[in-house]
């Protein structure tokens, strides 16, 4: 091989492992989906719920006689199909993974509504992943019933306190079912009683608009149509980057809030008519290569999937470790790349990489307006 020849191919290796600075915006994360089980509705109307009761119990776990609330039931299998769906999330992740809502309703009647738990749902579906945007979907099942007894009153005082375990069990009722006669009571030995610590209990006029209680006062009624996911959305990219950022950089936004040279920077590329959120994110987007090049000056040149998983793989500890010091061109050049890759986000076309353009275009956009974790006052 000639010596050109091997210059040449030098020059492309250089050339190839050269590392390259990228952008990243923390609200553009990729999308997941935590889907529930759509079992939930068909098997309570199968089981033909009628009632709920209320009772006591003893529980070996607490050494305690602790409240139970119990669906009257018709039909057993469905019932005891339910409860060892109920069961399984539980085994999963805890027992409070179903969610009871009773709402007390103004003309005197209430709802009990059972879902999955959000939260919990999104963990057996995506463990412990914090590197993307989750949309949840899942099924409610609502049952109305006719009036309110003393004991649901009760009951929602004791849930009202700071530990309030009862438990949740379904049971078979026999003969007949009418408003002046009580049915008779069969305990399924095939259903194990949940030990849960969580329920709402809450009046009609104390429901908030988006909440679950919210679902089961809309119980019956026509439902909306549900509005399509818009990956694009700015409320949803503000709100994710918020969250991707406290996750991933609680001790390094710590740090930046008491740091004099952070607060220097932030002065300096304010007064130039960036926003705070993307200050904190730059320097954040820099420790983050840091952490996994050992320069500042250097880039993750993994795939996009790679930097995921180094995302995902990261923590951070509160010890005595000064903030890594960047300057000011630094910390503006990765806002730029920060800001290109949230246009491309956006489909927004830009004609050159010039900061006072790409700033515009943002302003246009109204995204520079977006929450940040440090507010400006603080940073002013």
């Amino acid at each position: 091989m000639g010596k050109r020849a091997r210059k040449n191919r030098k020059q492309a290796s250089e050339k190839k492992e050269k590392p390259r600075q990228i952008g990243r915006d923390f609200g553009c994360m990729p999308v997941s989906m935590a889907l529930g089980s759509f079992d939930l509705p068909k098997l309570l109307h199968d089981a033909g719920v009628v009632g709920v009761a209320y009772g006591e119990a003893w529980a070996e776990e607490l050494g305690e006689t602790i409240p139970m609330i119990s669906l009257i039931a018709t039909s057993g299998r469905p019932l005891a199909a339910a409860f060892k769906l109920f069961k399984n999330w539980a085994d999963a992740t805890d027992p409070d993974s179903l969610e009871l809502t009773i709402v007390l309703k103004k003309n005197g009647s209430y709802v009990v509504m059972l879902s999955p738990e959000a939260t919990r749902l999104e963990r057996r579906c995506l463990g412990y992943d914090r590197t993307s945007t989750t949309l949840i979907t899942s099924t409610t099942w609502c049952k109305p019933i006719d009036s309110v007894s003393p004991h649901l009153l009760q009951m929602k005082e004791y849930l009202s306190g700071t530990m309030s375990p009862f438990f949740f069990n379904g049971v078979l009722a026999s003969g007949p079912i009418s408003t002046f006669s009580r049915p008779n009571i069969t305990i399924l030995p095939e259903i194990q009683p949940l030990l849960k610590f969580e329920a709402t209990v809450i009046n009609e006029s104390s429901v908030i608009p988006g909440s679950m209680a919210s679902v089961a006062v809309k119980s019956g009624k026509s439902p909306k149509a549900p509005s399509e996911f818009d990956p694009r959305s700015l409320d949803r990219i503000g709100s994710s980057r918020l969250t991707m950022l406290r996750d991933h950089f609680p001790v390094t936004l710590e740090r930046l809030r008491n740091s004099e040279h952070f607060l220097s920077i932030s002065r300096a590329l304010l007064s130039e008519g960036f926003s705070a959120w993307q200050v904190e994110q730059a320097y954040c987007n820099r420790i983050f290569e840091a952490d996994n090049t050992g320069a500042v000056d250097r880039s993750l040149t993994g795939t996009k999937e790679s930097a995921l998983k180094a995302l995902q793989q990261r923590y951070e500890l509160a010890d005595e470790k000064p903030i890594l010091a960047i300057g000011v061109n630094e910390i503006r050049a990765q806002i730029i790349l920060d800001s290109i890759a949230l246009l491309k986000h956006l489909h927004i076309k830009r004609s050159a990489n010039e900061s006072s353009e790409i700033v515009s275009l943002l302003r246009d956009a109204g995204v520079l307006d977006a929450p940040s974790v440090l507010t400006t006052e603080q940073l002013l």
